[in-house]
Formats: C-alpha cells, structure tokens, sequence
C-alpha cells in the first residue's frame, strides 16, 4: 500500500512540511505583488477634473445662507463621474448614463455599493470621512477613481 492511501501517514507528511516552512524569498514576494496589481489592468483610472470646494472662494463679507453640496466631476475617456456630497449621501451619476454598480472603498477596508439606474444615477449612504475612492462597474465603462478626501461637514 503506497503512503498516500494511509491518511496518518498523509497527515504526518502534511505536519511535516508545515514545519519546516520557509519565509517566502524576496523576489517571489515581489513578483506575486506586481502580478496582483493586474488585476483591475482593464479599469481606467479617473481623475478629478472639478472639486467645488477649491471654488468656494466668496468675497469679505458674504454670508452665505446655506451650504451648498460639495461637486466632483472625474473624467477618463470621455465618460464622467459626477458626485454630490452632502450630509445626506453620495448622489452621483455616470455620463453616458448606464446601468451598473457603484463601490465606495476605503484603505482601512469599509465599502458602500449602490446600483445605477439606467440613467447612470446612484445614492451611498452614509457618508464615510477620510481617504475613499469609487469603482464603477457598467456595460460601457470600468472605471476606478484616484483616491480623495470627504470630511465631516461633506
């Protein structure tokens, strides 16, 4: 009977190896790093071409007597990314419109997904704050945007 049709004898071989492992050599660890950032190689990268907040400039003064919602516009390739942030929510629209998915991810690993209707709109809700980025899943389009910051306030 050949070891492997004993299963103490598999199990024994199996403790073994788990025993005696190895760290894992550098190059290898290298390479399996650079092959798992392909994965998303056929996503464009989106990038802000318009933050409302960097126009909020008002002259001495003025009071405003709301706050407005903050706008970001991101573009790749003739699509767009719209987005209102308020304290109610991500609302935010693909252009050409199509239905599909929405991911807001976060480094420390919190996601939201919502689905687009088929006039490319969506709502997240709640708000995160700090560093997030969005993945865009439609017919049309695969796209990922940079990373940027929401605070509090919007």
């Amino acid at each position: 009977m050949p070891w492997w049709d004993d299963d103490d004898r598999l199990l024994d071989e199996f403790r073994k190896a788990l025993q005696t492992s190895e760290s894992v050599p550098p190059l290898v660890a290298a390479q399996a790093r650079g092959a798992f950032t392909w994965r998303t190689v056929d996503e464009e990268l989106a990038t802000l071409s318009h933050d409302s907040r960097h126009d909020e400039l008002e002259p001495t003064g003025v009071r405003s007597a709301e706050v407005e919602p903050r706008t970001l516009t991101f573009e790749v390739d003739g699509s767009l990314l719209e987005l209102g942030v308020s304290a109610g929510g991500v609302l935010g629209q693909v252009v050409p419109p199509a239905p599909g998915t929405v991911e807001l991810r976060s480094p420390d690993g919190h996601t939201a997904t919502a689905a687009m209707d088929d006039a490319g709109t969506f709502l997240l809700r709640p708000v995160p704050t700090g560093l997030v980025r969005l993945h865009v899943r439609a017919d049309h389009l695969r796209l990922t945007t940079e990373w940027f910051r929401l605070t509090p306030d919007r």
